[in-house]
């Protein structure tokens, strides 16, 4: 986070914390919405009430699976929307599919892992 709180912070482009921002904004939207409790999600889901509340705070990130019940147990998909995340990070939205290329190259990545592992 550049600034602010979550999950209406600043990011600094990484694109996985800004789904996960999206998804923890649109959680706790949907929670408000359907006046449901956490308590109540976590039995209808067979989630963890404590992986809910992490989830929305941004202390974890979302297994699919998780997702998948917590879609299940709300009634709607919100975790494939690209609505969430869109303008929030670095991705090119065009045909390419391709992140900005000011993110380092996977090449770089790999030489930077190379050291760090020698050491």
């Amino acid at each position: 986070m550049v600034s602010g709180h979550w999950p209406h912070a600043e990011l600094d482009g990484d694109h996985a914390a800004a789904i996960a921002q999206g998804i923890s904004a649109r959680l706790t939207g949907l929670l408000a919405e359907n006046g449901s409790s956490l308590n109540a999600i976590s039995k209808t889901a067979a989630v963890n009430r404590q992986t809910i509340v992490n989830i929305i705070d941004g202390l974890a990130w979302p297994t699919i699976a998780v997702l998948a019940d917590l879609e299940r147990a709300l009634g709607t998909s919100f975790a494939l929307d690209p609505t969430l995340w869109s303008g929030q990070d670095t991705m090119d939205t065009g045909l390419s599919g391709r992140a900005d290329t000011t993110r380092q190259s996977p090449e770089r990545v790999t030489i930077q892992r190379r050291k760090r592992d020698v050491r």
